[in-house]
């Protein structure tokens, strides 16, 4: 009898509202902030799902409903460990909250609040608070009453200051700050040693102190949107950091000792200033993926092809007229990206990476591809739009692993002979180029198995 009047209070508080199919998703990271994962339920429900069996309910969603108050009917959900309620238009939490003695993660993003809901202290086991995009100016000083937290997103709020008892967040290890009215990075949050990834993205922060060097723990750092002009060479001392996003600042050097930072496995610094790349970026023998997009690189480093582990690497809108011959000996790079440079000659070295699966050329100077080409075997993906090409070298066709061709905007009127004996091949695009409409009939009789795109 009690199960049933708990059901049909749920359908009436919610009914009019729009059915949402459950799916439940950790928003608390935006930096790729893989160190910190959800909590790993085996179902999702809704809460037509949660009126079935409300004693087998993990994780319920109630993202998007329009909600002004807390659903009381929740609070009858005791088995709940995982609670969204993000995308609502709720001001505060009803006491009954408290109830739901197994939460660990709540998602209250998106919502009305003006402070802080002091009902989160009693929910003892909470681990992770999703509550950005609100409307705080104060995050109170009761915050260490809940231990047990390790992940705290408040970014998009209108906080200027930390309270100091922060620090009794003892199991604290990621803090997302980004959006709010910080000019500089607080002391206290040096004093948050458990850290393992700290977010202040969009902050107006002009310098960051040498006390960085006591987040000893620190994997992940994102500074992006910032005003930074120079990194203290304490940075370095972060031994455990894999993740540097240094993102749309005003850099155009990296310290002397920045290939202390041995662990770095990713690293962003596009839209800056650099004119090179630092020669000591030949240190960083675990780096794997390297962003450097929309900055006025000229050239590159002779021992740039120290970097035996990336994979990845940005170097699109930059000032290069040559493909660097110094990429060629990154043996284990797979997808390169130097679109919208000046390039307008590839040296033969280059053909070396045959590895190499994804190679964007797009928007430069080039008048022929080299016949070379036919040595990076293993390209599933090449795009050439944009150039001065008025031919592709027959070579081309022995790239039996390309799956995708994109030349459009060039002066072609042919297609090299042989292309039906790339048996991957599924899509070529050739728009705004030179072909007559009995050529672009003849390619697609012809070569019947692939999709062309005129």
């Amino acid at each position: 009898m009690d199960k049933l009047v708990i059901i049909i209070s749920v359908l009436l508080l919610l009914a009019g509202t729009e059915n949402s199919k459950a799916q439940i998703n950790n928003q608390g990271s935006q930096i790729r902030a893989k160190k910190i994962k959800p909590l790993n339920n085996k179902h999702t429900y809704s809460v037509e799902d949660a009126q079935k069996n409300p004693e087998q309910v993990k994780k319920l969603d109630l993202s998007n409903r329009q909600l002004i108050d807390f659903p009381l009917s929740v609070a009858e959900l005791s088995e709940v460990e995982y609670l969204d309620l993000s995308n609502n238009q709720l001001t505060k939490i009803n006491a009954d909250l408290t109830r739901l003695k197994k939460l660990k993660y709540i998602n209250l993003s998106n919502n009305k609040f003006t402070t802080f809901p002091k009902e989160l202290y009693h929910l003892e086991n909470i681990e992770e608070i999703n509550f950005s995009n609100n409307n705080i100016s104060i995050l109170p000083e009761d915050i260490y009453r809940m231990p047990k937290i390790r992940v705290l997103n408040l970014n998009k709020n209108r906080l200027a200051k930390l309270p100091e008892k922060l620090t009794g967040l003892r199991n604290l290890e990621a803090l997302y700050i980004d959006n709010n009215k910080f000019s500089t990075i607080l002391p206290i949050i040096f004093r948050l040693v458990t850290l393992n990834l700290l977010s202040l993205n969009y902050s107006q922060i002009s310098l960051i102190p040498p006390e960085i060097s006591k987040l000893l723990f620190l994997k992940s750092l994102s500074l992006q949107g910032n005003n930074l002009s120079s990194l203290p060479k304490e940075l370095c001392k972060l031994k455990y950091l894999r993740e540097l996003i240094l993102s749309e600042n005003q850099l155009s050097e990296l310290p002397v000792n920045f290939y202390e930072l041995e662990n770095l496995r990713v690293l962003k610094i596009n839209k800056n200033k650099f004119k090179s790349i630092d020669k000591n970026f030949s240190g960083l023998k675990n780096l794997e993926v390297l962003v450097a997009s929309n900055n006025s690189i000229q050239k590159i480093p002779c021992d740039f092809s120290l970097l035996m582990s990336l994979k990845e690497f940005d170097l699109s809108m930059n000032n290069l007229t040559v493909l660097p011959k110094e990429l060629a000996k990154l043996y284990n790079l797979k997808k390169l990206d130097v679109s919208k440079c000046l390039i307008m000659s590839i040296q033969t070295e280059f053909f070396n990476l045959k590895n190499l699966n994804e190679l964007d050329l797009s928007y430069n100077r080039l008048a022929y591809l080299p016949v070379e080409i036919y040595r990076l075997y293993n390209l599933n993906n090449l795009k050439l739009d944009f150039n001065e090409l008025t031919e592709l070298p027959r070579e081309l066709t022995n790239l039996v692993n390309l799956r995708f061709l994109s030349i459009n905007n060039n002066k072609l009127s042919k297609l090299p002979i042989g292309i039906d004996r790339m048996k991957s091949l599924r899509m070529v695009s050739v728009r705004k180029n030179l072909f007559t409409d009995d050529v672009m009939q003849n390619i697609k009789q012809k070569y019947q198995g692939i999709k062309f795109a005129f």
